[in-house]
């Protein structure tokens, strides 16, 4: 699997007493691109605005084949960030790749874990700060359980109760996002430090990276301090009365009762924008997800579901705390999910992702609207076949195939037609 990166990094492999002949490739980059021999000790400065690594090995007589990745969480030492990547192998096997950078204010870093969730929580479960209700939202079900919420909803999204039943493509993305009357709880790290252009520079055409990495950290001078004041939407707070806040209260003590069992969302292909809230958003008014966006790249979840993705100088000038929102994607770039906006995110800052498992799966395409509309059916089991493995339901419940010869490999798919059982 292909980790995505972004940005300048310091790439260096850790001790091992691996038997494996292995490596890392980097493509894609303005930098550091190649295959590079996994010896301990070897350094290679990488930098482009978004590049793809790969652990690798060889089995002995076999070609180089791609190595399970696990992506570590970030942490600050002397006026470096690091990163960990590795491979899923037993530890004496196991390749590390230590990830630097000279932490600097103007770069923002985020990461964390994508979970899938079942539909039955009132609310997402990874949000404190907002009351998050995701797609398809039954309103007028969520009033009748709850009808000191109406008044709410028909203040804050009156066009949530008139909605059509089918209503438009975009807007099943954006979830019903409603104030929860609590202060909200500053979280991640402030970084500042002073400009140092040629420090930084220097690093792409440096023969000692450990030498331009320590006069990079000394001309920055990167001081490290905890957020104090908490960035969020108002969501339309100003304009509730008490009994509409009790309301709410209501709403988010239901929602707690029921345990939520959130499975890693593996190999997921995320989606980060830049949100620049509408005129009515930054007056108050109740998040409607009409203001302009900018894409800021991609990032993937590893086995474990978790993913980092680093905003840096090489996006543009005027990164700052930036309002951010994360999109899951299937299907060549469709968006299958989207989060409420993280509002003025910090320079290092944790965002847990919990996903319903529909934002997991390619979102159907209405009738008339799809590229392909029929593509016919595909014999899977072949009876005559001397090697013939009739499909089968896998851990998960999806419908799959592995044969050992010519015919189709299904990795999930539905029925058609009958079925017939023995018993």
């Amino acid at each position: 699997m292909a980790i995505i990166m972004h940005g300048s990094w310091t790439l260096r492999v850790g001790a091992h007493d691996s038997k494996l002949t292995q490596r890392f490739v980097v493509s894609g980059a303005d930098t550091g691109n190649g295959s590079h021999e996994a010896a301990a000790g070897t350094a290679v400065f990488v930098s482009g605005r978004q590049w793809s690594l790969r652990l690798q090995h060889r089995p002995e007589g076999q070609a180089w084949q791609d190595s399970p990745a696990r992506i570590g969480f970030p942490w600050l030492e002397a006026g470096l960030l690091r990163m960990e990547v590795r491979t899923d192998t037993p530890a004496a096997d196991a390749l590390v790749l230590g990830c630097s950078l000279p932490a600097s204010s103007e770069d923002t870093l985020i990461y964390g874990t994508a979970r899938g969730y079942a539909g039955a929580n009132l609310f997402n479960p990874a949000r404190d700060d907002l009351i998050v209700i995701d797609p398809p939202v039954a309103v007028h079900e969520l009033c009748r359980r709850f009808p000191a919420l109406y008044p709410v909803i028909e203040k804050l999204h009156p066009e949530r109760l008139r909605r059509f039943p089918q209503p438009a493509a975009d807007a099943e993305l954006t979830p019903l996002v409603l104030p929860t009357g609590l202060p909200a709880q500053a979280q991640g790290l402030l970084l500042h430090s002073q400009p140092a252009p040629a420090a930084l520079a220097a690093l792409a055409r440096a023969d000692d990276l450990d030498r331009a990495q320590a006069q990079a950290v000394a001309a920055l001078g990167t001081t490290v301090q905890r957020c104090t004041e908490a960035g969020t939407l108002s969501a339309g707070l100003g304009r509730l009365r008490r009994a509409e806040l009790d309301a709410l209260a209501e709403l988010r003590d239901a929602g707690l009762r029921p345990g939520c069992e959130a499975r890693p969302a593996a190999g997921l292909l995320l989606r980060v924008q830049r949100y620049e809230r509408s005129a009515v958003e930054n007056l108050g008014g109740p998040y409607g997800g009409t203001g302009r966006r900018e894409t800021l790249g991609f990032a993937i979840t590893d086995e474990q579901g978790h993913y980092l993705f680093r905003l840096s100088r090489e996006h543009g000038a005027g990164a700052g705390r930036p309002d951010l929102i994360v999109q899951s994607l299937c299907n060549g770039l469709t968006p299958t999910w989207e989060s409420a906006p993280y509002s003025q995110v910090a320079n290092v800052q944790r965002l847990d992702l919990c996903i319903p498992n529909a934002g997991l799966q390619a979102r159907r395409t209405r009738s008339g609207r799809r590229a392909v509309q029929h593509g016919g059916e595909l014999v899977a089991f072949d009876t005559a076949a001397h090697d013939a493995r009739a499909p089968a339901n896998d851990p998960g419940g999806r419908v799959c195939h592995h044969p050992t010869r010519v015919w189709p490999r299904l990795e999930s798919g539905p029925w058609g037609g009958g079925r017939r059982q023995s018993v």
